[in-house]
């Protein structure tokens, strides 16, 4: 029984009138060591201003007197309208045998009730994760919160410029010591715009448009932070008014983006059940060349044959996706493949299970294809080439001899996921020789799987691919050569911006990608490749004949991994001989920032060309590092932990070979001759570093 109640019933049987009883517990009180007892009948055990209970990281609080009458809900002078008349905290305003008049009544909550402050808690029961539990010893001393630390607003900040409040953008939700601009920080969470830059709490980064923000939030662009028009989702985002311009509908208040610009109005669609069009096929039948076609939302299971240059769009951004309706034949192909290329352009349509005859399983035929806004290639199978699509025509890489140039161009949220091919290109296959490839903003091609070359991409020769912006090729399966893509001979690869080439994987060469004869690899920005695998060579990359690899800014190879030969990338350098001298172009060239790290082989042997955890690099030629570039934290079970090289090695500026291992020799760099007539050698410059490798820094021929 509670302190207070063994009171009410002294003061019942005394007969004592509620004055009397005031008097009577100050006198008991007194007698018992407890604080004094004020006139509204709160007290120092748990339940008045002198509370004190464990505040969120296990420190004691003391807050501001809390005015009201206490008790357990019974007596006429604990009558309440709402919880801050209490000094509990609760106000209990349920019907029952001592409520019986409907009346609001302070009162506590006893073991496993609801709870949110210590003081809703009767005698020593303290709120412990929403519940009234335990019986603690009694009040305890005061422990200022940590800044950055969950509190309530009973609770003492340890800094005296923090207060105990939400973070500017509501996320994660509750209350926190935080700290207000220009105030001294430590980290982020310190901050309630969350932003500490330099030591100094600063105004929180800009939320993107269609991004969720608070009030507090600065929003990008002409955008502001307000509910959807529609409360669908609920909460607030940056959005933009009418007439603002946009990317989707995701970014209007109206939830309705319309060549580029947020409007009101929905449009008028032409393929539906009402409209002038009911299947898609009339409507490309019907409609001039270069005309955009509105398809209405639904599910679409026809055949489509297109000939002349088109736009096929979602009405008013709403989901329509297609199928095939006689399978086995893509959803879309040409009549013919000859001529110039097909303009066609895809915006918000789903292309979906579909199952191709020989190529192409969703779309086949000489087109130039734009795939953008939340269009997604998915679910299709070929029984030869291009799982999800095939350009140009069904010739395989070895058969195209005459430039075929076409484009695929991707952007937005494109993606071609989850499609098979049993012979190449799982994904895509680009039959387009001399064409050009382009993914950027946030398109993707992943998890595609073939048997053959290229998982997500295998094209023909002189093809240009490009990443850019946050584009990714992820996930993707090869049982030959090039997981991520594989590339035809003279093809030039470009990664830059913040794309990224991640956890592909090759039953071969090249785990990221592969590039044949005369390729070329440019790696610029924040672009990385990383967390590939490879059952034979080349981890992240691998360049066949008279290949080459140029990284620069803060470009990143990392964490791949080769059963034998370059962990992180596998180059056969580009070497020519003529009667009269030896030409060596640089196998890699490092600048800026670059890094290669952590990269690793797994299987030595009997061969003394397996290993270059970093790299391995055959061919002669040399491996160049400027700048601040690094090779370092690699591992080799055999030799050459950093970089295995038949060429040179040289290090300039500041740039670095440390911390990586051999299980054999040579922990940065092992060098060997080139045939019989040729040392490699390593050059370090006076303010360059070779240094802290296992076993050795460097091993083999010429001067170290």
């Amino acid at each position: 029984m509670a302190d207070r109640e063994r009171l009410d019933m002294i003061a019942k049987v005394l007969g004592t009138a509620t004055s009397r009883r005031t008097g009577l517990m100050a006198a008991l009180g007194a007698a018992l060591g407890w604080a004094t007892v004020s006139t509204d009948g709160v007290d120092a055990k748990g339940r008045g201003p002198a509370t004190k209970g464990k505040g969120s990281k296990g420190g004691a609080r003391s807050g501001p007197e809390i005015q009201g009458p206490c008790g357990n809900g019974r007596r006429k002078d604990n009558i309440c309208t709402n919880d801050g008349e209490c000094c509990t905290g609760v106000c209990n305003k349920r019907l029952g045998k001592h409520n019986t008049d409907g009346k609001g009544r302070c009162r506590c909550l006893k073991r496993g009730k609801q709870c949110q402050y210590d003081r809703n808690c009767c005698g020593t029961l303290e709120c412990q994760q929403g519940r009234c539990a335990g019986r603690g010893p009694g009040p305890e001393p005061d422990a200022p919160i940590p800044t950055g630390s969950p509190c309530t607003p009973e609770d003492t900040c340890a800094s005296q410029q923090a207060t105990c409040r939400t973070y500017a953008s509501g996320n994660p939700v509750g209350l926190y010591c935080l700290l207000p601009n220009g105030q001294s920080c430590s980290g982020s969470s310190d901050c309630v715009q969350q932003s500490c830059v330099s030591g100094t709490c600063a105004q929180a980064t800009v939320i993107p448009i269609g991004d969720a923000c608070t009030q507090q939030d600065t929003c990008a662009g002409q955008s502001t932070c307000v509910a959807y028009t529609s409360n669908d989702p609920s909460g607030t985002y940056c959005l933009l008014g009418t007439g603002g311009s946009c990317d989707g509908s995701v970014e209007c208040t109206s939830q309705l983006c319309l060549s580029g610009q947020c409007t009101l109005t929905p449009e008028s669609c032409d393929v539906c059940s009402t409209c002038t069009y009911q299947t898609i096929q009339a409507a490309i039948n019907g409609m001039a060349e270069g005309s955009t076609i509105k398809i209405g939302e639904g599910e679409y299971t026809e055949d489509l044959t297109i000939d002349k240059d088109l736009t096929l769009r979602a009405c008013n951004g709403e989901p329509v996706s297609i199928e095939n309706a006689t399978p086995p034949r893509r959803v879309i192909q040409r009549n013919s493949n000859s001529g110039d290329p097909v303009s066609l352009t895809i915006t918000d349509i789903t292309i979906d299970r579909n199952t191709g005859s020989e190529y192409g399983g969703g779309i086949w035929g000489y087109f130039d294809l734009t795939l953008n806004g939340s269009t997604v290639i998915q679910s299709g199978r070929a029984y030869q080439h291009g799982g999800g699509v095939e350009l140009g025509d069904g010739s395989g890489p070895w058969d195209i001899e005459e430039p075929l140039p076409c484009t695929l161009i991707m952007e937005g949220d494109a993606a071609i996921r989850f499609n098979e091919a049993d012979e190449i290109g799982g994904g895509v296959w680009f039959g387009c020789r001399g064409g050009e490839i382009i993914i950027r903003g946030n398109a993707s091609i992943t998890n595609n799987a073939t048997p053959g070359d290229g998982g997500g991409i295998a094209t023909a020769d002189e093809v240009t691919l490009t990443l850019t912006g946050d584009a990714k090729i992820l996930g993707n399966y090869a049982g030959d050569d090039g997981g991520g893509f594989s590339c035809g001979e003279h093809a030039e690869v470009y990664l830059s911006g913040n794309s990224y080439l991640s956890q592909n994987r090759s039953a071969d060469d090249g785990g990221g990608g592969f590039t044949d004869s005369y390729g070329s690899i440019s790696m610029s920005g924040t672009a990385r490749v990383e967390d590939n695998t490879s059952d034979w060579s080349g981890g992240g990359l691998l360049l066949y004949e008279f290949g080459t690899l140029s990284m620069d800014e803060a470009s990143t190879l990392r964490s791949n991994t080769a059963a034998y030969f370059g962990g992180g990338a596998d180059i056969d350098g580009y070497y020519q001989w003529t009667e009269d001298y030896d030409t060596f172009t640089p196998a890699l060239t490092m600048a800026g920032q670059s890094v290669i790290e952590n990269n690793r082989t797994l299987y030595g042997g009997d061969s003394t060309w397996r290993g270059g955890g970093g790299v391995r690099i055959a061919g002669g030629s040399p491996a160049l590092l400027n700048g601040q570039s690094s090779i370092r934290n690699n591992s080799s079970a055999e030799n050459g932990g950093g970089i295995r090289s038949t060429g040179d090695v040289v290090l300039r500026d500041t740039s670095s070979i440390e911390g990586n291992s051999a299980d054999g020799t040579g922990g940065g760099v092992f060098v060997s001759w080139f045939y019989d007539d040729r040392p490699a050698t390593v050059r370090v410059g006076a303010n360059a570093t070779l240094a802290n490798n296992t076993p050795n820094n460097c091993d083999g021929p010429g001067t170290c």
